[in-house]
């Protein structure tokens, strides 16, 4: 299992050649956790490099919240 948290920033800092040569090396039958704040067209990258079926999730942005939370 590969587990990428704030795959964002981790492209920011440079770690994207590190990333893949990890992925190149992982078993291919690994299941593959890629979280991102941002889904920017590196990140679009990354998920294609690392992932056979994406799946994303989102919050629902028209979902209300509480005014007492």
């Amino acid at each position: 299992m590969i587990v990428l948290d704030e795959a964002d920033k981790l492209l920011e800092l440079g770690f994207d050649k590190i990333i893949e040569e990890i992925v190149k090396n992982a078993n291919p039958t690994r299941q593959t956790l890629l979280f991102s704040a941002t889904l920017s067209s590196d990140v679009h990258k990354l998920v294609k490099i690392c992932m056979k079926t994406p799946i994303r999730l989102a919050p629902n942005l028209e979902h209300i919240v509480a005014e007492k939370l």
